[in-house]
């Protein structure tokens, strides 16, 4: 047996530890052709941390294809509390797209997925559409009147900073 075929069978195995293995070992390796399972795998399994290694390997692959599953798996109420690594993981894709949807995390996020965004935000590197962009601030202007926590209002208000700045540089 190839070894990608036992990293690819030993993704689904009974044990946790050899799973994640498996996993991690085929990000490392940039195995290309381990998405589509890895996608799948993403989608259906009910382990947090098998979920967690399959988006850090998906992240290292990088493939963008992976990305609308990611932010999928992000948005099911079943990760509500276990979506930090999923969220870091966004920083290795173009979320240029999904401004919206980050801007929306770091808002409703615990503090961990707050800036998990934060960064993801940081990294987009592209044009965004000028209503999304004034739709955005627009909820941290309001994210920040209402927001009664001290840690997260810093975080709003930085992210703000970095549309004021971006702003300006139009």
């Amino acid at each position: 047996m190839s070894k990608i075929k036992k990293l690819l069978k030993n993704i689904h195995s009974n044990n946790v530890d050899t799973s994640i293995e498996s996993i991690y070992m085929i990000g490392e390796l940039k195995l290309i052709e381990a998405i589509e399972p890895l996608i799948i795998l993403l989608q259906t399994t009910n382990s947090p941390k098998i979920r967690n290694a399959t988006a850090l390997a998906l992240a290292d692959l990088g493939d963008q294809k992976a990305l609308p599953f990611l932010i999928a798996v992000i948005s099911d109420p079943k990760t509500e509390n276990y979506r930090g690594t999923l969220v870091y993981a966004l920083q290795y894709f173009d979320c240029s797209k999904n401004l919206s949807f980050l801007v929306d995390l770091v808002i409703n996020g615990n503090l961990e997925v707050s800036h998990e965004a934060l960064q993801a935000i940081k990294t987009i590197d592209a044009e965004i559409d000028n209503n999304e962009f004034k739709e955005c601030l627009n909820k941290l202007d309001r994210a920040i009147i209402l927001c009664e926590s001290e840690g997260k209002k810093e975080l709003l208000e930085d992210l703000k900073d970095i549309f004021v700045e971006n702003s300006s540089d139009s």
